[in-house]
């Protein structure tokens, strides 16, 4: 049987463990799609070494990011498990986001935090770097939003964690090589906190497990009426 069960969750701490697989294309909630960029030959290895940093603001040499010229965001991350053991995540970035954007290319930062701890390990937690180009802002003054939604292969009853950030694709590729340039943050418009989508329960009972429940519910109710009607012939 197929499930789904999706979960609205604001936080700024979590986990994710990411499997190194291929992405899927994400379904689930119909928003523009951001897809797994850190397969790509040239540049994804790069990004997904500045995706390790850009979780706490810095470039690969550990050099804090300026960030005094991008606008600081909230973020909201909704899943969808899937039958196939993947999970679709719908991320919505709201904020005070400049009215000189009507558009933004979006990265997002993804791993599987395995032991649940909120940091991304390097060697064991492998990050995921996703993109989407020139997705829409909509709304106005500090309510505007931006939404995209990705797909985690393997992602299915585990903690993942993110972070987004809205850029300029352009500079920020032509600077992957130059960690004093991505360290300027010339590249980066907006930035959100880190924030974590745990696993949580099926929305509903699979047949034979509610079966099973009713069944056994039914045996103690069944006990229960027998000790009753014991007590009361001993009574008498």
């Amino acid at each position: 049987m197929k499930w789904r069960h999706k979960a609205a969750v604001i936080v700024t701490a979590g986990a994710i463990v990411l499997a190194p697989l291929n992405a899927a294309e994400a379904t689930s909630f119909g928003k523009p799609v951001a897809t797994y960029f850190g397969s790509t030959p040239v540049f994804g290895p790069l990004v997904n070494a500045l995706c390790s940093g850009l979780v706490t603001l810095a470039n690969g040499a550990g050099t804090p990011i300026n960030v005094s010229n991008s606008t600081a965001v909230t973020k909201t991350v909704t899943r969808s498990d899937n039958a196939d053991g993947s999970t679709d995540f719908m991320v919505v970035i709201s904020g005070p986001i400049p009215a000189t954007f009507t558009s933004i290319d979006v990265l997002d930062c993804v791993w599987i935090d395995t032991n649940n701890d909120g940091v991304q390990q390097i060697l064991t937690e492998p990050m995921r770097s996703y993109r989407a180009l020139a997705v829409p802002i909509e709304g106005t003054g500090v309510n505007r939003t931006v939404t995209f939604e990705l797909n985690v292969p393997a992602a299915v009853g585990k903690p993942v964690c993110d972070r987004a950030f809205g850029v300029s694709w352009s500079s920020m590729q032509s600077l992957l090589s130059n960690p004093s340039g991505i360290a300027s943050g010339s590249w980066l418009a907006l930035y959100t906190p880190k924030a974590c989508a745990g696993p949580t329960p099926p929305s509903d009972v699979p047949e034979v497990g509610l079966s099973v429940v009713l069944t056994i519910t039914g045996a103690l109710t069944g006990a229960a009426v027998l000790h009753h009607q014991r007590r009361r012939r001993l009574a008498l």
